[in-house]
């Protein structure tokens, strides 16, 4: 049967809700119900499994020249089948002299069906489309300001330097909820997270991120750009003071991307119409079973980040219990 292959990124030890939610196939499920859906983890394609009538679909995800087993995968899928489409992943690597520091085997984008990538006006020349996250509903939500100002700083060790203890922060490490409604009760948010940067500025909040960043290709080519601030300056209250009045917010970004990325879902559309036709209709196939899958999936995880939290906030009270 001809199937649908939907190739993600996400480290089951690390739950990072930008990651788990770049899945176009989550926003389309009307659609993609009548097919056959597969989806895999790309750290684990489904080589044998792929048909070269099949189509194989990527992203979302900075899954583009971060290493060299994912530009595999994508090559190795490029010889499985004549159907490859990335939609909305984004090229995550580095910037050398102005230029994009690419990986072995270097992805060939001209063999594409089609392409998209969440990258604006990149030197590489390839569309525009953004992450599919801009579908989330939460990004619609209204609340009462809380804080004039919060931090969103990635869990990550490198970043841990960006914190201000004064400031309410909040990680990947939470419910989707939580992290909106965090979002929706602020003004300005400080971030390190690429994300959290892209929601806060579809919400029409003024963001902010460390000027070190840049160095970044994911964080360089967004196309609604969030201020920078010298990293020196970064968790200084009088520096971020003196440049919010110039952060920008823009008031037409959510509703840009959804109709970019409608546009992109329309091409997909027709490529399946031309390849599968009305014969790969099915009644029933594991679709549901997939999408019961990935709810579970994120259900487990966000219980056992749960578990973790309590085992971590016993841990330092013990440790604080030691040190009086």
């Amino acid at each position: 049967m001809k199937t649908i292959h939907f190739v993600f990124y996400n480290r089951f030890s690390y739950f990072n809700q930008g990651d788990i939610n770049a899945l176009p196939l989550l926003y389309f499920n009307d659609f993609f119900k009548n097919y056959n859906v597969v989806v895999s983890n790309i750290f684990n394609l489904p080589r044998k499994k792929i048909s070269p009538s099949d189509i194989v679909i990527f992203g979302g995800g900075g899954i583009i020249d971060d290493n060299k087993i994912w530009n595999t995968a994508i090559s190795s899928a490029q010889k499985l089948c004549e159907n490859v489409i990335i939609w909305g992943a984004g090229i995550n690597t580095i910037m050398q002299d102005g230029t994009i520091k690419h990986l072995e085997p270097n992805v060939d984008y001209s063999k594409m069906k089609l392409v998209g990538v969440r990258d604006y006006n990149n030197p590489l020349g390839i569309p525009y489309t953004p992450c599919s996250s801009c579908l989330i509903s939460y990004l619609e939500k209204k609340a009462s300001i809380k804080h004039e100002i919060v931090q969103m700083i990635h869990p990550r060790k490198q970043d841990q330097k960006f914190i201000n203890l004064d400031l309410p922060n909040l990680n990947h490490f939470s419910s989707l909820e939580t992290i909106f409604d965090f979002i929706s009760s602020s003004e300005v948010v400080l971030t390190t997270s690429y994300h959290c940067a892209f929601w806060a500025v579809l919400m029409k909040k003024k963001v902010i991120i460390p000027e070190s960043k840049l160095r970044a290709t994911k964080y360089y080519f967004y196309k609604y750009k969030p201020a920078v601030l010298e990293d020196e300056q970064f968790t200084n209250i009088d520096s971020i003071y003196k440049i919010i009045d110039t952060v920008p917010v823009y008031e037409n970004a959510l509703s840009e991307s959804r109709s970019e990325t409608l546009k992109f879902f329309s091409q997909v559309q027709n490529i399946v119409f031309n390849i599968f036709g009305d014969s790969s209709l099915v009644e029933e196939n594991n679709f549901a079973k997939t999408m019961v899958t990935l709810s579970e999936y994120r259900s487990e995880l966000i219980t056992l980040n749960d578990r973790i939290k309590k085992l971590e906030n016993l841990v330092n009270s013990m440790n604080e219990n030691d040190t009086d």
